[in-house]
């Protein structure tokens, strides 16, 4: 267990760099703060959303656009968008 909780605060201080906010990562409050942004930022072996991603990197790839993946629970009325974080980055910045 101490090992995955070193390489979730290992994942929040990248996150925090890349973001170019603070790792704050205190039990209950969010894992990084920036301006713009509040963070929960998760390392996990599995992630169930990657072959909905793949699907759209390929046809994103195709047309040379920024793949993003939008979700939602059955029966709840909040939409969740999924892409990679270097594309954020690179859609913020412009």
């Amino acid at each position: 267990m101490l090992c995955n909780r070193r390489r979730g605060k290992a994942t929040e201080r990248r996150v925090a760099k890349l973001l170019g906010g603070k790792r704050v990562g205190i039990l209950g409050r969010e894992d990084v703060f920036t301006e713009t942004f509040v963070v929960e930022v998760k390392n996990r072996k599995k992630l169930t959303f990657v072959k909905w991603f793949e699907q759209v990197l390929k046809h994103a790839e195709k047309e040379k656009k920024i793949p993003l993946v939008v979700c939602k629970e059955y029966g709840k009325k909040r939409y969740y968008a999924i892409l990679n974080l270097q594309d954020l980055l690179r859609w913020i910045r412009k």
